[in-house]
């Protein structure tokens, strides 16, 4: 259950975020690639907001308070 847990939320952002749902094209290979694709899209966006968010994390570049 702790996996499956782990899974339905990437799950549900993949459907509803990306449209994983519906094939945009016909045949195994395409759609296969496609879903890895999908898959890609999400991992980069999740890759993009973390280095985002350790940038404004780092104290080299919070904003001075004078």
């Amino acid at each position: 259950m702790e996996r499956r847990n782990g899974i339905e939320g990437t799950q549900s952002e993949l459907i509803r975020a990306y449209g994983l749902r519906k094939a945009r094209y016909r045949g195994l290979a395409k759609v296969s690639l496609q879903n890895h694709l999908i898959g890609t899209a999400c991992n980069l966006n999740r890759l993009f907001r973390r280095i985002t968010w350790e940038n404004l994390q780092s104290p080299s570049l919070q904003p001075c308070a004078n």
